[in-house]
């Protein structure tokens, strides 16, 4: 029997993936959207130096004083306690700071190029925002989560609005899948390489069931499953 998908969401650039999953978006397109976002993202990146850096262990409104005290910004909301912030390097080193002295379980400065989801982006939205406007995007065939506000988002002027701002603010993964989760979603499957969602669903909601698919064998060894 064919499995049939209730909601779809993707972290960031999965948001892509996602938007292609129900119908939205058109696979080739969803590729030249994703090859101009990643071009104008490291445009961005050589313009205006930057970090990122995960907390973990603290409550959301103790790294938000953080991030106004230093001068950063949140980027990913992905699970309780792990928090991920952006910024200038100066002023995720200040953060980092004020995150150890708080008693933060654990602080990672991330290897990334530079400040993504935060206004450090501004450049690369902009320039992303008339291909993705010019973008054929139709209303989803199933439920669409959208980053930037965890609320279904069908309207295609609406999905567009939500990629154009989602390059340069904060990523709501954790209320994103709360929303499915109270709709009813009990089943996930992560689709790509790695285990990270995996991880971050068992801190969001222990009892969903979450299945990985990678390959051929990992998606046929779900299908007996589901």
């Amino acid at each position: 029997d064919k499995v049939q998908a209730a909601a779809c969401a993707g972290l960031s650039l999965g948001e892509y993936a996602s938007l292609i999953a129900c119908g939205a978006l058109s696979f080739k397109q969803g590729l030249k959207l994703v090859y101009s976002r990643g071009k104008y993202m490291q445009e961005a990146c050589d313009q205006n130096k930057g970090t990122m850096a995960s907390i973990i262990g603290l409550a959301i409104d103790r790294v938000e004083d953080i991030c106004k005290e230093a001068g950063a910004q949140i980027a990913n909301i992905n699970c309780p306690g792990q928090i991920v912030i952006s910024g200038t390097i100066d002023n995720v080193a200040k953060a980092v700071q004020l995150a150890r002295a708080a008693e933060a379980k654990k602080v990672i400065l991330l290897e990334v190029a530079g400040a993504f989801h935060s206004s450090l982006m501004d450049l690369a939205s902009e320039r992303l925002a008339p291909e993705i406007e010019e973008a054929d995007i139709k209303e989803p065939e199933f439920k669409h989560v959208a980053n930037i506000t965890a609320q279904y988002t069908s309207a295609p002027d609406r999905i567009k609005k939500a990629l154009i701002e989602q390059v340069n603010h904060t990523t709501r993964w954790a209320d994103s899948i709360n929303l499915m989760a109270a709709d009813g979603v009990r089943v996930f499957l992560e689709i790509g390489p790695g285990k990270v969602l995996k991880g971050l669903m068992r801190r969001i909601n222990k009892e969903l069931e979450v299945y990985n698919i990678n390959n051929m064998e990992s998606l046929q060894e779900t299908l007996k499953v589901l």
